[in-house]
């Protein structure tokens, strides 16, 4: 599996167990950088970064290693830059 499948299984699966709380579209995927944004009702002063590193523990599930470098809020949620690459 390369990055690109393992980005789209982990998407796939936070949004199939935690949608509509909290939904990530991933807005730029390239060889090095992932950047989603999370949005949803979620309550951001309880563990909004709890989110984000489930994102981590799925990617890495998918042989994909991530590492957040920038964390933006918006009025719709947060936008998250990961710097990636493959696990193997």
């Amino acid at each position: 599996m390369d990055i690109e499948d393992g980005i789209e299984r982990a998407v796939e699966e936070f949004n199939r167990y935690r949608s509509p709380e909290a939904t990530i579209v991933v807005k730029e995927k390239r060889d090095d950088v992932l950047v989603a944004e999370f949005t949803g009702p979620f309550c951001v002063t309880c563990g909004v970064t709890d989110y984000f590193e489930d994102l981590i523990i799925l990617l890495e599930e998918n042989n994909v290693k991530a590492v957040p470098v920038d964390v933006r809020e918006s009025d719709n949620g947060f936008t998250v830059r990961f710097s990636i690459e493959d696990k193997k």
